[in-house]
């Protein structure tokens, strides 16, 4: 996956996506071993933050008002491509 692709997502889904890999370091203490949290403090700090990138994003989420459609629903380019 390249960075560019990231513009793509949405904020929400991008600090979720974050919260996970923060809860996840500080839970196992190390990512591919590169990222470390070698003391206890550095692992519930680590973990308090995933879960507040966590809630911050399923707020954000839950706050968002999908658009609404003009023209009725949105069809895919491959039910274009059907009809």
């Amino acid at each position: 996956m390249q960075i560019e692709t990231i513009k793509y997502f949405s904020p929400s889904t991008i600090l979720i996506v974050a919260g996970l890999l923060f809860l996840l370091t500080g839970i196992v203490g190390e990512i591919i071993g590169k990222i470390k949290a070698e003391t206890r403090l550095q692992r519930i700090m680590l973990s308090a933050l995933g879960v507040i990138l966590i809630i911050v994003g399923v707020v954000m989420s839950s706050r968002s008002v999908p658009p609404s459609p003009v023209d009725g629903p949105r069809r895919s380019p491959l039910q274009d491509s059907l009809s």
